[in-house]
């Protein structure tokens, strides 16, 4: 078809949908304020509790942090659902890759790695009125509250790294300090003296795995700089859209619908958000029936065998499909403006625009916009990230 509207205002621009699922900055600052709390927390603890749990040579070791996930990617959404759905930050702690050698076996050194981050953070989060879960294997997550509402988490994962790159990260925290005429300084989140390789993440019950989290990020980074910021927020709609969907079990992974967006995005559609949206979804019903290869794994790993696992495979295809129907309906100029709206609205929920009345030239002029609406909180079943 060729689409006879412009409906890019409406997921792009002021009060549009890409506004309204913006992360308040309330919200944002509440959690880069928890991230410094919880990384104070352990640099200043960790010593001690390591030592009680029977590791001494971590007395002399100052971890590092770095923080991944949606956060780093720039894809993170603000939940529709909260408690359910959650926005998250992922903090990683690094250790030299010695300790895993030296504090006796590497299971222990794993075990008691991930113990102290857990010790540490259940004593802070008693102070700040958090709440702690430690039931994934991956990390210790700490979540916080909005008005008594569960809504937003940080995840910690433990990883030791090369005591090379360890002790670069400590030269560039000298040379900062130094530069800045203090007596230290962070150098943290340099992705740029990020190890290469030889990372490891400690596992609760299955010690260290091979698990490194730059490959991923420096993926988003290269196919952002490749395909435009148009990519991420094509990511950003595809993930408003899951969150305000019903599943009959779980959801469909961000990582799965990133990689998705990757698949069916040839190259950009420059300031049309909406044809750019259309002909993503032209392409997912396809590329959700067949394999959706991790691009950052060093194996053959399959992202789509969980919605197998979770029973959803048939009914992404079948969502899917019905969303690049909507979006044909939206665009096709025999649809009228309020019928557009209200379609879009039919896929995105609340967070998309809704109509206010007639435009006095296209529909491109004619988008009225709507603040961010919150839905009310719903039973908790199990928290989905929304991040």
């Amino acid at each position: 078809m060729n689409p006879a509207k412009n409906l890019h205002s409406l997921f792009s621009g002021t009060a549009s949908l890409s506004e309204n699922i913006e992360l308040p900055a309330e919200d944002r600052a509440t959690l880069e304020q928890a991230r410094s709390k919880v990384r104070h927390a352990l640099r200043s603890n960790f010593s001690r509790v390591m030592e009680r749990l029977g590791d001494q040579e971590l007395g002399k070791v100052r971890p590092k942090f770095f923080t991944q996930g949606s956060w780093s990617y720039k894809t993170l959404i603000m939940p529709l659902r909260p408690p359910q759905q959650q926005a998250d930050l992922d903090d990683g702690i690094y250790l030299p890759l010695s300790y895993a050698e030296d504090c006796g076996t590497p299971r222990a050194a794993s075990n008691h790695y991930t113990k102290a981050v857990e010790i540490i953070l259940t004593d802070l989060a008693r102070r700040e009125n958090w709440t702690v879960d430690t039931s994934n294997d991956n990390c210790t997550r700490v979540i916080l509250q909005n008005g008594g509402v569960p809504n937003k988490h940080i995840d910690v994962p433990a990883y030791s790294m090369p005591d090379s790159q360890y002790s670069l990260l400590v030269e560039n925290q000298a040379r900062m300090a130094k530069a800045a005429g203090v007596e230290f300084a962070e150098g943290d989140d340099d992705w740029s003296l990020y190890p290469q390789n030889a990372v490891l993440m400690a596992h609760k019950e299955r010690g260290w795995i091979d698990s490194d989290p730059r490959p991923l990020k420096d993926w988003v980074d290269r196919q952002a700089r490749l395909k435009t910021e148009q990519f991420r927020q094509l990511i950003r709609y595809l993930k408003a859209w899951r969150d305000n969907q019903q599943w009959s079990n779980g959801d469909p992974k961000s990582i799965l619908l990133m990689v998705a967006v990757d698949l069916a995005m040839d190259e950009p559609v420059r300031g049309r958000d909406d044809l750019a949206m259309l002909k993503v979804t032209k392409k997912l019903p396809s590329i959700f029936a067949g394999e959706i290869l991790n691009p950052a794994a060093k194996s053959r790993e399959d992202l789509a065998r969980r919605l197998d696992k979770d029973g959803i495979r048939q009914e992404l295809i079948s969502m899917s499909r019905r969303l690049h129907m909507t979006l044909e309906r939206a665009l096709a100029v025999q649809t009228s403006e309020k019928e557009a709206h209200e379609l879009l609205r039919s896929e995105w929920g609340v967070r998309m625009p809704s109509y206010s009345g007639p435009s006095s030239a296209t529909v491109t002029d004619a988008v009225r916009r709507t603040p961010a609406v919150r839905v009310e909180p719903v039973p908790l079943v199990g928290v989905r990230k929304s991040g």
